[in-house]
């Protein structure tokens, strides 16, 4: 079982890469990062205009800061078919009735 500090350094790592991730997109191309990521043009702003060690203090928060969208349904029916037959079943089925 993973100790608390071990899965609290693998949150501020992955939380560190999606901030260094998200500053370089922004200053790349501001406005598709902003769609492509869903954040608010506020926060967006706040990341772009963060020095490295502000990025790299707001990681250590213990909780991840990535949002993992999943609102493809092609995405998410190629996914469950690489996991089993039966999750697209119930992806389908599940759409099939909030239809």
């Amino acid at each position: 079982m993973l100790q608390n500090s071990t899965i609290l350094g693998e949150i501020y790592r992955l939380n560190l890469a999606y901030l260094t991730m998200l500053h370089r997109n922004l200053l790349a191309d501001f406005a598709t990062a902003v769609d492509t990521f869903g954040l608010s043009e506020e926060i967006a702003a706040a990341i772009v205009n963060s020095k490295p060690d502000k990025l790299a203090r707001l990681a250590r928060t213990p909780q991840l800061l990535l949002r993992v969208r999943f609102n493809d349904v092609q995405f998410l029916r190629t996914l469950a078919a690489k996991v089993g037959p039966g999750i697209a079943q119930k992806i389908e089925s599940e759409e099939a009735s909030s239809a």
